[in-house]
Formats: C-alpha cells, sequence, structure tokens
C-alpha cells in the first residue's frame, strides 16, 4: 500500500547557509540552524500561518519585516488574490465574489504594482479610479472598483502588510457624485407595470412564471428568488404548451413588454411604499438605510390630489 502523500513538503538542509528550508508554493522560508529545535518550531509555527492565511500571505508577511519598504502592492495583490481564492467558497467552488476583484487588482497591479504599499495614497487611489473610467465603466461600477482597492489594503492591515494609517487616509477619499465625472451614467432602475408582467406570464414555463409572480409580491432579489429550490415552491397551475410555441410567442411580446427581474422588486417596493410608507419599505425588503429604500421605491405622485382632499 501506497504511503499518503504528506501535505507539505520536509525542511532540507541548505549546505551555503547550513540553515533548514522548505519551500511551499514556491517560496523558500528559512527556519534557522538545520536540526535544532528552534527550526523545528519555526516549521511548526510557518505550517500554521500557511494553513490559517495561505503562502501568499505568509511570505508576504515575512518579506515585510525582512525589507524596511515592506511588500509591494503587486506582492499585496497576490497575496490577497491568494486569500479570497480559500475564502470566497460555496459547496467547494468559487463565489461570485472572487470574480469582481479581477478588473479592480489587475488594474491595481498595471498602475501601481513596483510602488511600497506602504506608499499608496489617496491621490494613487484616485489615478487608479480614473483608470477605471476610462475603461468605460459606469459611476456605480468605478465606486465599488475603488472599493475593492480600498478592501485590499483592508486586508492587508489586518495581515501586518500595511500601516492602518494608508487606509485611514485612502477612506478620505470621497467616491464620485453624479454628473461630477466623465464616468458613464446609468439609467435607474424603475418598477414594471403590473399589466406588462401579468402580459408576460402566460408565454413563461410554470417554474419562472412562479417565481415572476413570488418576487412580486414579495420584492426579493433576484438571487435570492433563485436560490430557492422548485420543490420548495407549490405550483397552482401549469402550461401545457408545447415549448417551441411558447417561445415563439414570447419573441412577439419582446420587444414591447421587455423587462427584467430586478424591476419586480422595485414594483413592490413602491407597492408597500403607498401603502406603509418608507418605514414600511425598509422593513419589508430589508434596507439598512431609508435612503436604500427610497430608491427602490417610486413616489405615488398620484397620491398628492388626495392628500391635498383630506387636508381642506
Amino acid at each position: 500500500m501506497a504511503r499518503p502523500r504528506k501535505e507539505f513538503p520536509s525542511v532540507v538542509h541548505h549546505k551555503p547557509t547550513g540553515q533548514a528550508r522548505v519551500r511551499i508554493g514556491g517560496k523558500d522560508f528559512y527556519l534557522g540552524r538545520y536540526g535544532s529545535k528552534q527550526a523545528r518550531a519555526a516549521y511548526a509555527r510557518l505550517i500554521g500561518e500557511v494553513e490559517a492565511v495561505g503562502t501568499e500571505a505568509v511570505a508576504a508577511v515575512r518579506a515585510a519585516i525582512a525589507e524596511p519598504t515592506g511588500p509591494t502592492v503587486s506582492a499585496l495583490c497576490l497575496a490577497f488574490v491568494d486569500h479570497a481564492e480559500a475564502t470566497y467558497r460555496k459547496n467547494g467552488r468559487l463565489t461570485s465574489t472572487v470574480s469582481t476583484f479581477r478588473t479592480p487588482v489587475r488594474v491595481l497591479r498595471e498602475t501601481y504594482g513596483a510602488t511600497p504599499a506602504k506608499d499608496f495614497s489617496p491621490v494613487a487611489l484616485e489615478a487608479v479610479r480614473s483608470q477605471f473610467v476610462k475603461l468605460g465603466m459606469s459611476r456605480g461600477v468605478v465606486n465599488a472598483y475603488a472599493g475593492h482597492v480600498r478592501r485590499v489594503f483592508r486586508w492587508g492591515v489586518s495581515r501586518q502588510l500595511v500601516p492602518v494609517s494608508v487606509v485611514q487616509a485612502l477612506e478620505c477619499l470621497n467616491p464620485i457624485r453624479a454628473g461630477r465625472s466623465d464616468a458613464r451614467e446609468t439609467a435607474p432602475v424603475l418598477p414594471v407595470d403590473d399589466s406588462t408582467v401579468e402580459a408576460t406570464l402566460p408565454f413563461l414555463p410554470s417554474v419562472v412564471k412562479a417565481m415572476v409572480r413570488l418576487q412580486r409580491l414579495t420584492g426579493m432579489r433576484p438571487g435570492e428568488v433563485c436560490s430557492i429550490r422548485p420543490a420548495d415552491l407549490r405550483v397552482i397551475d401549469k402550461d401545457d404548451d408545447d415549448a417551441s410555441e411558447r417561445r415563439d410567442k414570447a419573441a412577439e411580446w419582446r420587444d414591447q413588454h421587455c423587462w427584467a427581474p430586478n424591476q419586480l422588486r422595485h414594483t413592490a417596493a413602491t407597492a408597500i411604499r403607498k401603502e406603509f410608507g418608507l418605514e414600511g419599505v425598509q422593513a419589508a425588503l430589508g434596507h439598512a438605510r431609508m435612503d436604500t429604500s427610497q430608491i427602490d421605491a417610486e413616489k405615488a405622485e398620484s397620491l398628492g390630489p388626495d392628500v391635498a382632499l383630506k387636508l381642506e
């Protein structure tokens, strides 16, 4: 029977220096005099650190201790990516969170990769942010990506790679406001009329139809609806139409009755606001802040005359 493969390599004797050395993930770590108790203890500590935060993070920390300048922005990014790929997983697979960091990390490395992480400033962050604008990203995405860059440096602080003063300075850069930059503005997500939703339902498969009705009723996010299993729903009616016929009918409606699932959340929020006010929207949709409820729920302009009559 073959021996089980070791998870970590063994320590070897580095003869030129007389030290114990181990190579993990392509990184060399020196542990002290070969064969000594100190070297064995250092190896045990190293394995614990690698298991906890990953090889890249440990290597970056040790480089920061050895070098007065500390790790570069590129080294910090590589260590963060290693951390993200090990942390953001669900059912053994990477979550979408990892993919949202690819572009900001790539641009950050291209522009300031060789810069010591401790020297990265708000001016540098603004320069990186301008690169996002030049790539044609919308203002909301630009601000989100700038937040991702800050998040990389906050993680660096938690791993003793970056002084906390760097993150404190980066937090002082305000997000881009509407109309104050060349960043592309996107149209707001508006509610979809109930009549349009009802007109669309006959052309949908039974499961999708149930998902639409559930989202319209509750104001759930599209992702929350998709996470529910079909077995969790009790479908009241089913379509027996041929699938191809259903697709043909849906194609006829697509041009004039095009709407997105996100609009159902806004439709539900608007209906809740009309009945219970903004506080009702905040409670029903789980918003942490009232201004988010104002974004999701359109103002009911038709209430103006009714309010005026009641005040007479």
